[in-house]
């Protein structure tokens, strides 16, 4: 565990218990599963479910409801609870949220290139294991952007296009330009496509 990540996640949950409005701020945007110290991680969900219920939230509040699904010894007990509180110092700042959140992308990353390691071992279609992996990268590590179609999906169609253009189908993938030797060298005119 990277010790400037424990330091800024344990200082964003502390500082909970002095300032509530922090949930406000970064309740929606940081989740449990972002936080490296599995502790911490349970502390904050406990923490977000109590400010989205309406709950008072403090250090004995937080340790009654985990004593209550059974998580408290798991969290580090009400001594560690209790520390959190104590060792806030300084102000907030939006970059302890960006070093949470920059580490947890830096783990699913590394999750999923351990993952492609084991899978390319035990399978015999390389290329699908590495477009597959590939497609998941870019959904875990996008931060909001929007992938309309998987890489996979994209390179067979690509195929297709080059296949039906070699067995000479008449394939104009675009809107004819009206030109029929222009449209076989280009395809026709493309969306999101610049000619020159």
């Amino acid at each position: 565990m990277n010790q400037s990540e424990y330091l800024a996640e344990s200082q964003v949950v502390g500082k909970v218990f002095a300032d509530k409005s922090i949930l406000n701020e970064l309740g929606t945007h940081i989740e449990p599963s972002d936080f490296s110290d599995e502790r911490l991680s349970m502390i904050w969900g406990a923490m977000v479910s109590m400010h989205a219920s309406g709950d008072t939230i403090d250090p004995v509040t937080v340790a009654r409801l985990l004593e209550s699904s059974g998580s408290l010894n798991k969290c580090g007990g009400i001594g560690y609870i209790v520390s959190l509180d104590n060792q806030i110092s300084g102000s907030m700042s939006d970059s302890y949220a960006k070093i949470i959140k920059s580490g947890a992308k830096r783990r699913r990353i590394l999750s999923l290139c351990a993952e492609l390691t084991d899978s390319l071992s035990h399978s015999d279609d390389i290329d699908g294991e590495i477009a597959t992996h590939i497609d998941k990268l870019l959904t875990h590590g996008g931060a909001g952007r929007i992938v309309h179609h998987t890489l996979k999906s994209a390179i067979k169609s690509a195929v297709e296009d080059v296949r039906q253009r070699f067995e000479g189908k008449d394939f104009t993938p675009g809107v004819t330009t009206g030109y029929t030797q222009l449209d076989e060298m280009i395809g026709g005119w493309s969306p999101g496509s610049l000619y020159m």
